[in-house]
């Protein structure tokens, strides 16, 4: 059994996944061999291959939890009657987290495509929300007004971790107001 609370064993979990990150930077996924994990890591193969059987695991490990942790974040916030503070609380947690975010978004395969998760868990946090919230509504129009708050908000969150600073949330709600009413106008 492993011991996960062994500070040498954080230590290397840690290393091993700041190598995959860093790695990523410069490496398409698919490009990536475990050597070159190992030699960012500073680790042997026999400690990499004693925690994952591969990268693909290593980043399936990586994305599960953040997928978990935003699936807990986007509860959270359909849970919370008003966005703003909710944003000004939660948003700093997550840009903290903005490197490896944007780095386990270029990860897309059959099985590990965090950024179409994270799209998923939203749209149907927003029909679970627009069921309760308007249930004469119809489920095309659910499904539709679900898909485009997703789509939104993905590309919200993405623009907000590729700064290089932190935006604000004020003045991003204030920007969004203005592209609507410009979007009237057209």
């Amino acid at each position: 059994m492993t011991d996960y609370t062994d500070p040498r064993i954080i230590k290397t979990h840690r290393a091993i996944r700041n190598a995959l990150i860093d790695v990523l930077q410069h490496k398409p996924f698919k490009d990536i061999a475990v050597q070159d994990i190992l030699d960012a890591a500073l680790v042997n193969r026999s400690t990499f291959y004693k925690y994952y059987s591969g990268k693909s695991s290593l980043a399936a490990a990586m994305i599960a939890e953040i997928r978990e942790q935003y699936a807990q974040g986007v509860a959270e916030r359909f849970a919370t009657e008003h966005l703003g503070p909710f944003l000004n609380e939660t948003m700093p947690q997550l840009y903290q987290h903005r490197r490896e975010v944007l780095a386990l978004w270029q990860v897309e395969t059959k099985r590990l495509h965090l950024y179409r998760d994270m799209q998923e868990i939203l749209q149907n946090a927003f029909v679970r929300h627009a069921e309760t919230r308007r249930p004469e509504q119809s489920p095309e129009a659910r499904r539709y007004q679900a898909a485009m708050y997703a789509a939104l908000a993905m590309a919200n969150t993405r623009y907000w971790l590729e700064q290089e600073k932190q935006p604000e949330v004020d003045e991003t709600f204030g920007l969004l107001r203005e592209l609507f009413e410009l979007m009237q106008l057209v």
